[in-house]
């Protein structure tokens, strides 16, 4: 009866098939990886450069825009600057000018109350006033 040592035997790992052979040194995988990648790499290289510039032309293109943007804003404020007392007074005048009309509409309305109130206190006093001389009679 085969034992347990027997057993686990059986599925040892082989050997390398064929003769057996002097030791070789182990093939250097680096420099072969770089060998087959240098083409790839070599063609990369024009479309790094041309990426490059695009990005230098993309950089300058958009300082230019920067700077024409801040020279726009510049002038808006200057011309903001320039025109700011001017409609500062107009403004103020449309306030002035609609303060009097609310003083007017008020003045108006005012005149008409009282003359209201006049009436009402003609005839009140009207009233009285009859009634006192009937009274008297």
């Amino acid at each position: 009866m085969a034992g347990l040592r027997d057993l686990l035997h059986r599925f040892r790992p082989p050997g390398a098939p064929g003769a057996p052979s002097a030791a070789g040194v182990p093939v250097d995988q680096r420099a072969r990886a770089e060998a087959e990648l240098e083409p790839v790499f070599a063609a990369l290289a024009e479309t790094g450069h041309r990426c490059a510039e695009m990005r230098r032309i993309g950089t300058a293109w958009a300082q230019a825009r920067e700077a024409e943007a801040r020279r726009h804003a510049e002038m808006m404020i200057a011309d903001a600057q320039r025109v700011a007392p001017e409609e500062r007074a107009d403004a103020a005048a449309e306030v002035e000018r609609q303060a009097q009309a609310d003083l007017d509409r008020l003045g108006a309305q005012e005149s008409t109350e009282t003359a209201h109130l006049r009436a009402a206190a003609e005839s009140i006093l009207s009233t009285a006033e009859r009634r006192r001389k009937q009274r008297q009679r």
